[in-house]
């Protein structure tokens, strides 16, 4: 395996930082925050982050009965709710979400 130089050090600990910045600072709940988490662990780099994603997780679980009728946002906040460990019924919807998904699956607009 190929050694890695301090400088190359360097920039993957700022960019670590940058990272974690863009996650503490994302507002809670946000489809911004969503994706980031779960950008991170597609990517495999979660790990470095575990402390400010479970702290979003729980901050995310503890408010958990956001109204939200976009479909993506609401299966990736359930998805990575109960990713975490935490339970999350799926009776949390909204009337218009579940209408909404309604049309959606059957393909009406």
């Amino acid at each position: 395996m190929q050694e890695i130089t301090n400088q190359e050090k360097v920039e993957v600990d700022e960019y670590k930082e940058t990272i974690r910045k863009m996650l503490v600072e994302a507002p809670e709940g946000s489809e911004q925050k969503l994706v980031l988490i779960e950008t991170m662990q597609q990517l495999g780099v979660a790990y470095h982050f575990n402390n400010e994603i479970e702290i979003s997780i729980q901050n995310i679980f503890d408010a958990s009965q956001q109204n939200d009728d976009n479909l993506y946002v609401v299966s990736l906040r359930f998805r990575l709710v109960r990713q975490q460990g935490h339970y999350m019924s799926s009776g949390n919807c909204t009337p218009s979400f579940i209408i909404s998904l309604r049309f959606l699956l059957v393909g009406v607009n």
